[in-house]
C-alpha cells in the first residue's frame, strides 16, 4: 500500500515528503540524546521536540495544580542581557500559560545560545538531494530505448513486444529484410536513453550521503566510523573527530540541568536528566581517551622540560670542563714563563 502511494507522488510533492521523512527521522534521533525523570504530567518527548524546533519552552501549573508544558516567549522585564522574566505561552490544545521564570514558571532552554536545532531542515534538505542523485542515475542506467514508430498499428506491435519482453517472453519478429536487420542496418530508428555506465557513480553518491549522516551523527555526540576509509584519511584523522563530539551535547546537557535545578526549586518535584545510554557510553569512551591524551600531552611536556633540563646542565658542564682547561693552559703559560725566566738568569 505505501508503495502505491509513493509512486503516485511525482516531482515537487515527492521532494517534499521525502524531506518531511527525513526531517523526523533526525529529530527522532535528537529527541533520544537525553534520558529525564519528571513528575507526571509532563512528556519529555514533547519538551525535547519543543526545545529542538523552537529554542525554548515553560513549565508551569495551572488553576487546578496540573503541569503544564508550553510553547511561547519571554516578555519584559528584561535583564541585562535582554532576557525577559514574564513567560508566556500555549499549549499545543490551546490552553494559555504564564508566570514569572525563576518564581512561577520554569523555562528550558535548549542550548546556551537559546537557538532551536538550526541542523535538521538543511540537513534533511541534502539527503532528499541525493535521494533524486541516486534515483536519476537509476533510471538512467535501467531506461528502455526509445523506439520511434511512424504509424498507429507499428507503434502498438512495439508496444506489446516490450510488454511480453518485460514479461520474460520469448519474441520473434516478423521481418522482410532478415539480412540487412542481421547486419545491423535497421530501418527502424531508436533512440538510446540506457546509460548503464551511470551505476559506478551510485558507489560515490551513498557515500556522500553516508558522510551526510556521519557529520550530523557526530555533531550531536555519535562519533560513527565510515565503512569506506579513504588512503587519504589516516585513522587519528579518523578518531579525532571524538574530541568536538560532546561539545554541543554537553553545552544541551548544561541547559537541561540548570532547567531541573529551577523546576525542582520552584514546583517541588524531582526533574533531573543525563545522557541516555549510547551517550554514557560514547561519553565515557570520550572521557578515556581524553584523560589518556591529557596524560600522554603531560608526559610529552615533563620530557621536554627534562631534556632542556639535560640540555642545561650539558651546557654548564662543558662551560665549567672549559674554564678549568682554560685555567691549566693558563697556568702551564705561566710555568713556562717563569722556568724560562730562571733559565735566562
Amino acid at each position: 500500500m505505501a508503495a502505491i502511494f509513493w509512486d503516485k507522488l511525482k516531482g515537487k510533492v515527492q521532494t517534499a515528503f521525502n524531506h518531511r521523512l527525513y526531517f523526523f527521522e533526525l529529530l527522532e534521533f535528537c529527541t533520544g540524546i537525553f534520558e529525564w525523570t519528571v513528575p507526571d504530567g509532563v512528556d519529555p518527548k514533547f519538551l525535547e521536540r519543543y526545545l529542538n524546533s523552537t529554542g525554548l519552552c515553560g513549565l508551569t501549573k495551572n488553576e487546578n495544580g496540573e503541569y503544564r508544558l508550553s510553547l511561547g516567549g519571554l516578555e519584559p522585564p528584561f535583564d541585562q542581557y535582554a532576557v525577559g522574566r514574564h513567560w508566556i505561552g500555549e499549549t499545543l490544545g490551546g490552553e494559555y500559560c504564564s508566570g514569572i521564570r525563576g518564581e512561577t514558571a520554569a523555562v528550558c532552554f535548549h542550548n546556551s545560545d537559546h537557538m532551536p536545532n538550526m541542523d535538521l531542515i538543511p540537513v534533511s534538505g541534502r539527503l532528499t538531494e541525493f535521494d533524486k542523485s541516486i534515483q536519476a542515475v537509476t533510471r538512467a542506467s535501467r531506461a528502455n530505448p526509445l523506439t520511434i514508430s511512424h504509424d498507429e498499428k507499428t507503434n502498438k506491435a512495439f508496444t506489446e513486444v516490450h510488454d511480453r519482453i518485460l514479461d520474460g517472453d520469448i519474441v520473434n519478429i516478423l521481418s522482410e529484410n532478415v539480412l540487412d536487420d542481421f547486419q545491423g542496418k535497421r530501418s527502424v530508428e531508436i533512440i538510446e536513453f540506457t546509460k548503464p555506465e551511470y551505476m559506478r557513480l551510485l558507489q560515490y553518491l551513498y557515500e556522500a550521503k553516508e558522510d551526510e549522516y556521519r557529520n550530523f551523527y557526530r555533531k550531536y555526540g555519535q562519533n560513527l566510523q565510515s565503512v569506506a576509509k579513504h588512503a587519504q584519511a589516516s585513522v587519528e584523522e579518523i578518531d579525532g573527530a571524538d574530541s568536538v563530539c560532546f561539545i554541543i551535547p554537553r553545552d544541551m546537557l548544561l541547559q537541561r540541568q540548570r532547567f531541573c535545578e529551577e523546576a525542582s526549586r520552584i514546583f517541588g518535584d524531582e526533574f533531573s536528566v543525563r545522557f541516555a545510554d549510547p551517550w554514557r557510553s560514547e561519553e565515557k569512551r570520550y572521557d578515556a581517551e581524553t584523560d589518556q591524551q591529557i596524560a600522554e600531552a603531560e608526559k610529552a611536556e615533563a620530557d621536554v622540560e627534562l631534556t632542556e633540563a639535560e640540555i642545561v646542565q650539558t651546557e654548564t658542564e662543558t662551560e665549567t670542563s672549559e674554564a678549568a682547561a682554560s685555567e691549566i693552559e693558563q697556568t702551564a703559560a705561566e710555568d713556562q714563563e717563569t722556568e724560562g725566566a730562571e733559565n735566562g738568569e
